[in-house]
């Protein structure tokens, strides 16, 4: 068998990344066990769904969630190499499927919270055009531990891009090593208020955070929660 491109991020193995290639950049999906032979696949990539049937048993039900209306051009890939599945979008994010793939309906986020255990949790993120929807798993790591899935909003790039194209996009939107708000999320804020009192109460301090973005490297430091609200503060206020 060859290596697995799936790395696990806790210490459970109950939650894994990958990477996939994509237009600009080489985003990360992440697949979160939820019960049973049940997953969520947070921006399924192109190019995975074949390797990740190492991690996962005979025809588990999947959630596929298209967090944001840029990460949805993997859907159908995963739906064709799987048997039970389900695809979760924003509104903003169903349009962009319904326009870029065969798949004809999303389901809304509300109607998979049900499903979901009580340690995973939809955190559909307010007036924003990109229609982005967050994730977070708690686990029992250093007396409580929550991992954040986010899309397009916070970054935490460890390179830049290569290629003429890909460099000018990086400069033209500021992007650079560490953590930092896409500028492309911050000009998709419909009302900045709004989205600033609802992420300010999304990071808790008193617990260990992790960061899992899709653009960017895991970002595990006692200093997450005020670099985030630091980011969120200077961003939005």
């Amino acid at each position: 068998m060859t290596e697995s491109v799936w790395r696990a991020v806790d210490s459970d193995a109950t939650i894994h990344r990958a990477q996939y290639s994509a237009d600009m950049g080489a985003p990360y999906c992440t697949l979160i066990k939820l019960s049973g032979d049940s997953f969520l696949v947070y921006s399924p990539g192109r190019g995975l769904a074949d390797s990740a049937k190492q991690l996962l048993p005979e025809n588990p039900q999947l959630f596929l969630l298209a967090p944001a209306a840029g990460h949805t051009l993997g859907l159908e890939e995963w739906q064709n190499a799987f048997l039970k599945t389900t695809v979760i979008a924003s509104i903003e994010a169903n349009a962009r499927i319904r326009e870029k793939t065969s798949i004809i309906t999303a389901q809304d986020p509300d109607s998979i919270r049900s499903a979901l255990p009580d340690h995973v949790q939809l955190h559909v993120v307010p007036a924003n055009k990109l229609g982005e929807i967050w994730v977070s798993v708690e686990t029992d790591e250093a007396g409580g531990t929550l991992y954040w899935a986010v899309c397009d909003s916070f970054m935490n790039l460890s390179e830049l891009g290569v290629g003429f194209f890909t460099k000018i996009f990086f400069k033209l939107y500021g992007l650079g090593i560490g953590i930092r708000i896409h500028k492309v999320f911050t000009r998709g804020v419909k009302d900045k208020a709004e989205f600033l009192q609802w992420a300010s109460q999304r990071i808790p301090n008193d617990k260990r955070n992790v960061l899992l973005p899709c653009h960017g490297v895991v970002y595990d430091a006692p200093d997450l929660s005020d670099r985030m609200a630091e980011l969120i503060s200077s961003n939005f206020s």
